[in-house]
């Protein structure tokens, strides 16, 4: 999973299982937070269908992306 500001390549993950969660998730939906105290952006990967189950990636700190789910309100 790569993300780009511009042209520039910012975060290049590969989390392990994320194909197998894209062919079998049911309402796969991309969402985006900003963390209050940190100010990490975070691009989240997630199956509604799931209860918001999904993949967390870390735009500011990529080492701390992680699979879960979210500890936010997903906004729909």
């Amino acid at each position: 999973m790569g993300i780009y500001k511009g042209e520039k390549l910012i975060v290049n993950e590969k989390p392990r299982g994320l194909a197998n969660f894209v062919g079998k998730a049911k309402d796969l939906k991309l969402g985006w937070a900003q963390f209050e105290n940190e100010g990490d952006e975070i691009v989240y990967l997630y199956d509604k269908a799931d209860s918001n189950f999904g993949y967390a990636l870390n735009l500011d700190s990529p080492q701390c992306s992680e699979w879960g789910y979210a500890p936010f309100k997903v906004q729909n």
